[in-house]
């Protein structure tokens, strides 16, 4: 029999625990007076994976600490992707990688190179090594000095890393944070990206999408106009000066008044490719010109009343999605087609001159990036033969006012002018300017970072072209 006082067999069974009677405190019987308290026994550790344990340390076996790191692979496959893999040392993290040229460039008797993009994945915590090996042979080799890579983990925030060039090798050293890092000769500006801000844009009440024509590839060519046109534009305002109008009268015929007369901006971005800084300027501009309707930007809502847009986002789209640095698909600089495009080889340039006239120009800018001068600048028009004081005074006075737009914008540096008519007239600002007789600027913008205002760790940056196109507007109110 049970000793005195103990609780009975069934009190402790599993299923007794569950009993309601069994836990009403008048049912349990009380302690035993006769029995003293068993001495408590050490606590001992709970096994893992019970309930409510807390799992104990996992400690690396030996052969687990001297596994092998992860396969580091590199590609380039993938939309504006550029770079040849010429060997990988999975052991080290070194690797010597090739920039891929562009196709033959008759007009520049050469194959340009210099735009990289490329993925290295499998690489977190690797201390990489990667020499670009025929660097040396780029189309502005002396750029690299000062230059430095960038780099991004989630292909929206771009960072710089530790670059160096010496003996025609460009030596990239960096350990990456993540598993998956985007190297690049500057921020891409992706295809779906394009598409995407293409789409947004056009839906602002005050944006127009054109497709002028095809590229060699079977890329659309898209013009996006913005503002209003001109009242009447392709009716009295349409009609020659003096032409005859009904006035709704008996037949009385009276001249037609003077319709009211937009100006035509034109904007040209990337017609470089690899020169991706155009693009995201276009983005800032637009952004602000078609946000305008019912805002309070005054710059943007006094130009739209005086200005009509025309704005090529993107000049050279199959160029874009091949990574080429300077060339189409048929391997013509686009900026050297203007004094006489070919629709079946440089189409881009060939249905932009024909909508232009048009429309006609009253300001024109082209808008590029620039390899080896650390400064925001514009190349003028002093040496076409239509230029003279009236042109001199509105490009002075756009200078001044971009200076004062923005601290980035500077006119010290730049390049130099040909003598006094002999300008190039197959370049787009030289051919416009001489064609329309107006203000006609090549814009560009660094690779490396602004002289003026350097930021280290990122350099010049999306954000920074993004805000000098907005900023533009501001300066181009003045003029």
């Amino acid at each position: 029999p049970p000793p005195a006082g103990a609780v009975p067999a069934a009190a402790t069974a599993p299923h007794a625990r569950c009993s309601p009677l069994l836990h009403h405190p008048h049912h349990l019987p009380p302690p035993s007076p006769a029995l003293p308290a068993a001495p408590r026994a050490p606590r001992r550790p709970l096994s893992r994976g019970m309930p409510g344990t807390r799992p104990a340390p996992r400690r690396r076996s030996a052969a687990a600490a001297a596994a092998p790191h992860k396969a580091i692979s590199v590609s380039s496959m993938f939309d504006g992707g550029n770079i040849e893999v010429l060997k990988v040392d999975q052991a080290s993290g070194a690797m010597q990688l090739a920039i891929r040229p562009d196709p033959f460039c008759e007009s520049d008797k050469a194959h340009h190179m210099m735009w990289f993009n490329y993925r290295v994945r499998g690489a977190r915590g690797r201390a990489l090594a990667m020499d670009i090996v025929n660097a040396g042979e780029a189309s502005y080799p002396t750029a690299w000095d000062g230059y430095q890579v960038a780099a991004s983990y989630d292909l929206h925030k771009w960072f710089r890393v530790p670059t160096s060039y010496a003996n025609g090798t460009l030596a990239v050293r960096h350990t990456p944070d993540a598993d998956s890092v985007q190297y690049a000769f500057f921020a891409p500006y992706t295809t779906h990206q394009h598409d995407a801000f293409i789409a947004r844009a056009q839906v602002s009440p005050l944006v127009t999408l054109e497709v002028l024509g095809q590229t060699p590839d079977g890329r659309d060519i898209e013009l996006l106009r913005i503002g209003e046109m001109d009242a009447g534009v392709g009716a009295a305002a349409a009609r020659a000066p003096g032409a005859a109008a009904d006035d709704g009268g008996a037949g009385a015929h009276v001249p037609a008044p003077a319709a009211p007369h937009k100006l035509a901006v034109w904007l040209t971005h990337r017609q470089h490719p690899g020169e991706t800084q155009a693009e995201y300027f276009a983005e800032g501009l637009i952004e602000r010109l078609a946000a305008a309707r019912g805002s309070h930007d005054a710059v943007a809502r006094a130009l739209l009343a005086r200005c009509v847009f025309y704005v090529m986002p993107n000049m050279c789209p199959d160029g874009s999605a091949r990574g080429h640095l300077r060339c189409n698909a048929r391997g013509r600089n686009l900026n050297r087609e203007w004094r006489e495009p070919c629709a079946e080889n440089s189409p881009e340039v060939f249905y932009t001159l024909k909508k232009m006239r048009e429309t006609g120009v009253d300001f024109f800018m082209d808008v590029h990036g620039e390899e080896e001068l650390p400064h925001v600048f514009v190349a003028g028009n002093q040496a076409i033969p239509r230029f003279g004081p009236r042109l001199q005074q509105l490009q002075d006075s756009f200078s001044d006012a971009f200076k004062r737009a923005s601290p980035e914008f500077q006119t010290k540096y730049g390049y130099p002018y040909a003598p006094a008519g002999k300008a190039n007239l197959s370049l787009a600002s030289k051919a416009v300017g001489q064609e329309f007789d107006c203000l006609a600027l090549t814009l560009e913008m660094p690779f490396k970072d602004s002289a003026e205002l350097p930021e280290p760790v990122h350099g010049y940056t999306p954000d920074r072209c993004r805000g000098l196109g907005a900023a533009f507007l501001t300066a181009l109110l003045e003029v």
